[in-house]
């Protein structure tokens, strides 16, 4: 194969990759910066969740909407039920939490 030709295949391929690698950071920034809808109808539903003794934010975040945003969900639940702090909750109370439809 002539030296022009792999330079022109190499310059292809670095080319696509680039643009691939454009196309993940494009994508990685939209949703870093598209907050959740959890009051989204089509992908949430706002359900009643009993604090279990042991429970914690986390544990309960990890079992009902890992899939979202740790953050995000400490604001809409803290927001949703009137919680100055995510720490605040205590075995036997109720809280409001979003959970994610299937």
């Amino acid at each position: 194969m002539k030296k022009d030709t792999k330079d022109a295949i190499l310059g292809f391929g670095t080319l696509i990759v680039m643009i691939a690698l454009f196309v993940v950071l494009i994508v990685g920034v939209i949703k870093v910066w598209s907050p959740t809808d959890f009051n989204d109808k089509a992908k949430f539903s706002i359900e009643a969740y009993t604090i279990e003794s042991g429970d914690s934010a986390w544990n309960i975040y990890s079992k009902t909407c890992s899939n979202v945003d740790w953050d995000e969900w400490c604001d809409f639940v803290m927001e949703e039920n009137g919680l100055s702090s995510i720490g605040k909750i205590r075995a036997g109370s109720t809280l409001w939490i979003p959970i994610p439809k299937k």
